[in-house]
């Protein structure tokens, strides 16, 4: 969905623009013959001005309104200001044999030349009864001349200003709750009309109709601001919400949107309108105005969403041409569904992988692939490699639950799930999730030789399982080498890094050593210390948290960053010469289904628990079909190999695919060590 207003009603913007209603006022109910009948709302109008737009245009606005005389003026305005003054006539001319063009309700600015020299307006007016739209044309906005009526349009289309594709102009207008598209070149015919796939609008309230308000080009694409306000006997709700269309395919609508509103505000006793907004230098400016007095106010909303520059680390971190390197294979019954996640290793010059696979039966599995390039996967298993037997043994007929919330996951619902894998002492060790029974997800490991694992003799050792039983506990993984002379498990980057190190891995698995839970997730258990805190960590739910560690985290605090929500550690850390590489997963909160991108961390090589360096930009973000064709979205990566100087980030794609990105390393982390919050890209 486009919108998910539906009971969550929460401001993304500033807080000084998101004012709920009073705690004594009733709710504000709905229905068709809600109108101002209150005593507050029997106000005479002292409008002498009607309101119809605002644009910008060389970095000033203006806002173009009818007296009530019906003509049309405009006043001006720097951007986040108030307008002043009378305001300038605008000179309308008629041509040809038609002389009348009716009751002026409404104005558009294109923002383009649709003649040489001149740009494009539309005034829509209601002549006999009936709504037209027509096309004029100027060297300026103080005369503009009619060059031909296009009522044949769709009334509600709203052109994206300073925009077109391939030549065309391009409007986007509801269409009976969500949202289409409609391309015109010359306004002589609409080129064609399509609907945008995924693109349904769903309100809070059945009885608000969402309306295309506005639609400019930003740096991140096409913005479209949907207006879904309403007005009860008592005032009114100003609610918007909104949506990014690819530049590059208008149709095609992007990973960023927004799942809350961008902007709230209930206005106590007042008729109140959107009239429209706009986009200058990297400022959202918001017009809302009074529709018994006509006065205009204006508010300036933080939405850094559509901040969105040149990330720096796209160019370092380039995605390889032929993905996926590996698909799902129909004859294969335990990857005929999926394959994704994979872990890597680098061994004789070769790269080889142990991925999750997922086969028609819902079961992960884990799978194995070979490559001679680090590009292409000739080799692939003819079984699983490994498979979890019987993980209900040992499970008491009480604990075995199945939670359909908690346990399906990227597509299945059982089994062992992304892998992490490493080569320590010439053994091969491989951290998995595991579904043990069905009362928790634990950690799981196992080895093998690595002369087996290169005669792919899949000698597995019985799993052993690193974390707590009746937890919930995911993603840890092993640093690559014993740290003075002890295992190193990585089993927490939130709210900070969280490493134990053991002399053997059966410390952990016989409880000797616990890894301490910073941070639980869902209802506070009875079990979880009294002074602990809750915090709204991502959407849905939240987590409690440790105020004494969360005072110690390195991550930034104010939730405006594109790693909002930690996710979980991606591959097992790497050693470099200026520290230890660390990949991880990360959402916006405020965009929880936009999915997983991958960012990077620098720690340091005597205490990995100090994070030296942070990208301020993901270095992986979902953006390719092969990230969003089966769960949008999602780019998770759970192995590296560093090759030739350069390093190879292998990563599941939409929770289906596997594909692999490559990055000059000595660049990588020179750009990340010199990489400040001043160039954050978001």
């Amino acid at each position: 969905m486009l919108l998910s207003f539906l009971k969550r009603i929460f401001g993304l913007g500033k807080k000084r623009v998101s004012t709920p209603p009073p705690e004594h006022k009733p709710t504000l109910e709905l229905n068709e013959k809600t109108e101002f009948s209150g005593e507050r709302m029997k106000k005479k109008s002292s409008r002498s001005i009607s309101p119809l737009n605002v644009f910008v245009l060389k970095d000033t606005v203006y806002m173009v309104f009818k007296k009530k005389d019906g003509k049309l003026y405009y006043k001006t305005a720097k951007p986040g200001k108030k307008f002043s003054g009378k305001g300038q006539n605008i000179n309308i001319k008629i041509v040809g044999k038609k002389k009348q063009i009716g009751k002026i309700s409404g104005f558009i600015y294109l923002g383009n030349e649709v003649r040489k020299g001149e740009e494009g307006y539309l005034i829509k007016t209601i002549l006999r009864g009936k709504e037209k739209t027509f096309l004029f044309s100027g060297k300026t906005i103080n005369s503009i001349t009619m060059r031909r009526d296009i009522s044949s349009l769709p009334g509600e289309l709203i052109f994206t200003s300073h925009f077109k594709h391939n030549g065309h102009f391009v409007g986007y207008f509801n269409d009976e709750g969500h949202i289409s598209m409609a391309v015109v070149k010359d306004f002589k015919k609409v080129n064609y009309v399509r609907d945008v796939a995924g693109s349904d609008i769903v309100s809070y309230s059945p009885e608000v109709l969402p309306i295309v308000t506005s639609s400019f080009h930003s740096s991140a694409g096409i913005f479209v601001l949907l207006d879904l306000s309403f007005t009860s006997s008592v005032g009114t709700s100003i609610v918007l919400g909104g949506a990014i269309f690819e530049e590059s395919n208008p149709g095609t609508l992007s990973p960023w949107r927004t799942s809350k509103p961008i902007f709230e505000k209930y206005f106590d006793g007042e008729k109140m309108a959107v009239l429209g907004s706009v986009f200058c230098g990297n400022s959202f400016y918001l017009y809302i105005y009074d529709l018994n007095t006509g006065k205009v106010e204006v508010y300036d909303l933080d939405l850094p969403f559509l901040n969105r520059r040149n990330n720096k680390y796209e160019k370092i971190v380039q995605k390889y041409d032929g993905n996926p390197v590996i698909t799902p294979l129909r004859g294969n019954f335990w990857e005929s569904a999926a394959t994704l996640n994979p872990s890597a290793i680098l061994l004789k010059d070769n790269v080889h992988l142990v991925y999750r696979a997922v086969g028609n039966d819902g079961m992960s599995r884990l799978s194995y692939a070979k490559s001679f390039d680090a590009l292409n996967f000739i080799e692939r298993g003819e079984t699983p490699i490994f498979e979890l037997v019987n993980p209900r043994e040992n499970i008491s007929e009480n604990d075995k639950k199945y939670d359909l919330v908690m346990y399906p996951s990227g597509g299945s619902w059982g089994g062992c799930e992304d892998p992490r894998m490493v080569n320590i002492d010439g053994n091969i060790y491989v951290t998995f999730n595991g579904f043990w029974g069905w009362d928790s997800i634990r950690v799981g490991v196992i080895s093998i030789d690595q002369k087996d694992f290169l005669d792919k003799k899949w000698n597995w050792s019985k799993p052993i399982y690193i974390s707590p039983d009746h937890e919930v506990n995911k993603n840890w993984a092993l640093f690559p080498e014993k740290i003075n002379g002890k295992f190193a498990v990585l089993h927490n980057i939130w709210p900070k890094i969280g490493i134990e190190y053991v002399d053997s891995l059966d410390e952990l698995a016989t409880g000797k050593v616990v890894a301490p839970k910073y941070w639980h997730r869902g209802g506070k258990y009875g079990n979880l210390p009294p002074h602990w805190v809750m915090v709204n960590e991502g959407t849905p739910g939240f987590q409690w948290v440790d105020p004494g560690i969360l005072e110690q985290s390195p991550w930034p605090q104010d939730g405006e960053n594109w790693d909002s929500w930690i996710r979980s550690a991606g591959p097992p850390p790497i050693k470099t010469d200026k520290g230890w590489l660390l990949f991880y997963h990360a959402m916006d909160k405020y965009e929880p289904h936009i999915g997983y991108k991958v960012g990077a961390l620098l720690l340091d090589l005597k205490n990995p628990e100090k994070i030296i360096a942070r990208a301020t930009s993901p270095v992986i973000e979902p953006r390719n079909w092969y990230e969003n064709d089966w769960k949008p979205g999602v780019a998770y990566s759970c192995g590296t190999i560093i090759k030739d100087g350069d390093i190879y980030i292998y990563y599941g794609g939409g929770d289906k695919y596997i594909a692999v990105a490559k990055a000059n390393l000595r660049k990588l982390l020179h750009t990340m060590i010199h990489d400040k919050d001043d160039d954050f890209s978001y």
